[in-house]
């Protein structure tokens, strides 16, 4: 059996662009620093594998890492209430996910996100993900790491011990 794997920015939301300015509106807010949002110039671009490089960076205190999720979620939802508009699914998204699921395939999401702000995302653009398992960067720090969790939270989910292969449907951002 195999499982399909989704990201979430870019490949189920259209929320790249506000997921980006949100982050570094986040990051000035709790530390003053603007964020260098070329995520080509990070080792690994997870919200929090970057949270930790400017921690590490700039010296600052580890519980800046959990206050951005907070933050950063909470700023996600006053951005929703203020431009709603801007919350939408990728085309098809809903489609697939539906599909996919009625024809008994399994589904799960590994996403850079931090757990909450993707969850928001999802829902707020109306991807409805249901009881679908996730991971996220508040799971790991790496895509790789994330991916793994992924899987291993779908075996569990799906009550099997291994999938024949994983196909990752994601924007490659």
């Amino acid at each position: 059996m195999l499982l399909v794997m989704f990201d979430v920015d870019g490949t189920l939301t259209r929320s790249s662009d506000y997921d980006q300015r949100c982050y570094a509106d986040t990051l000035r807010a709790l530390t003053g620093l603007e964020v260098d949002t070329n995520w080509h110039n990070y080792p690994h671009v997870t919200d929090s594998a970057v949270t930790r490089d400017l921690i590490e960076r700039h010296q600052l205190c580890d519980s800046i890492a959990h206050q951005a999720e907070l933050y950063f979620a909470k700023r996600l939802l006053e951005m929703h209430d203020e431009q709603p508009q801007q919350f939408q699914p990728m085309t098809g998204a809903t489609e697939i996910l539906a599909s996919l699921r009625q024809q008994g395939i399994p589904v799960s999401i590994a996403t850079g996100c931090w757990q909450e702000s993707a969850l928001i995302k999802l829902a707020k653009s109306g991807v409805p993900i249901h009881d679908l398992p996730i991971a996220s960067a508040s799971d790991a720090y790496t895509r790789q790491d994330i991916m793994r969790e992924s899987e291993r939270k779908a075996c569990k989910h799906y009550g099997i011990t291994a999938f024949k292969g994983v196909i990752y449907v994601g924007d490659g951002t």
